[in-house]
């Protein structure tokens, strides 16, 4: 009976964790913007890239991990919104928090058509200061043309979160 008791109360627990955990959508208004400063990152090959490099885009930024599964979901959504918005000057950008060989081998099994940024363990906190406050992944994020952030979302996201997001954004 108390093997029950502790179970059932151990659940209870479980469960009421898990509705602390909040998925937050939210288009940012002006006063509450996050200012992106200058980083740059290696790509899956190595390559270095700055964040400037895409300074005349939307950019739609995904913070996601190999180890993540809501995180594997969603790569196919941004693989198509990239091929759906190439062409309206919006850029997605992969940051993997996870090392260069991790994503590598990830990669060859589901290959993406966007940049892919590799992080490690940095990664956490480089969204910390874009507004992850709860550090969760996947965390998501819009950054505007004049390098702010515009909107953000935690954890798994939408086609229809994003496309309502950017097709507002690129509305202005």
């Amino acid at each position: 009976m108390k093997k029950i008791l502790l179970i059932i109360v151990i659940g209870l627990i479980t469960l009421a964790a898990g509705f602390g955990v909040q998925k937050a959508v939210s288009v940012l208004n002006k006063s509450k913007y996050i200012s992106v400063t200058e980083f740059s990152l290696p790509d899956n090959t190595g390559k270095q890239h700055a964040i400037s490099e895409w300074k005349d885009k939307l950019r739609v930024i995904n913070f996601w991990a190999t180890w993540c599964p809501p995180c594997r979901e969603e790569l196919p959504l941004f693989v198509e919104l990239q091929k759906q918005y190439a062409d309206k000057n919006v850029q997605v950008l992969g940051i993997a928090i996870d090392d260069a060989e991790s994503v590598a081998e990830f990669l060859k099994k589901l290959p993406v058509n966007y940049p892919m940024l590799i992080a490690g363990q940095g990664g956490i906190e480089l969204a910390f200061s874009l507004g992850n406050f709860a550090s969760a992944i996947p965390y998501t994020i819009i950054v505007d043309k004049e390098n702010n952030v515009v909107f953000q979302h935690s954890g798994e996201i939408t086609k229809v979160q994003l496309q309502e997001a950017i097709d507002g954004l690129l509305a202005q």
